[in-house]
């Protein structure tokens, strides 16, 4: 049976957590990542970042800590939801399960193959998806950049 209810990212670190205890004793805290996706516009490969703050837990917010800002990491978990006791809202949570470093100098060798592999059209993966023929023409939010962010 596969796992459905799993995520694996790979960036940099944003921010180390700050470890907080829990009512039961466990530590735990906030692990800021940054992933950085590429992709061609108009003929130019661009690059966006996308921000993912993940919960992490007991040994393995003791490991969080000790990252670097800006090292690189590749890190597993499931999603949560919960309740927000303010405003009673349902949100949605990443907590992590493994967290690995990883050498800064792979993961650039692997952005330079992926950005001259990228073609200018998206594979269809079947009727059920929408598919996108012509990424020339796609509109994204290109006005915002990491600065707008408020983490």
């Amino acid at each position: 049976m596969s796992r459905t209810n799993y995520f694996s990212l790979m960036g940099q670190v944003t921010f180390v957590p700050d470890l907080k205890t829990a009512g039961n004793g466990d530590k735990y805290g906030n692990l800021g990542v940054k992933i950085t996706r590429v992709r061609k516009h108009k003929g130019e490969a661009k690059t966006y970042n996308d921000y993912f703050m993940i919960r992490v837990w007991r040994d393995l917010a003791d490991i969080a800590v000790g990252l670097e800002r800006d090292s690189y990491v590749h890190i597993t978990g499931h999603f949560e939801s919960y309740k927000k006791h303010d405003t009673g809202i349902y949100m949605i949570s990443l907590v992590g399960e493994t967290l690995n470093a990883i050498d800064a100098d792979q993961i650039h060798e692997s952005e330079d193959m992926i950005v001259s592999a990228l073609p200018n059209t998206e594979r269809s993966y079947g009727a059920e998806r929408a598919v996108v023929q012509d990424k020339d023409n796609l509109s994204f939010a290109d006005d915002y950049t990491d600065e707008d962010l408020p983490f």
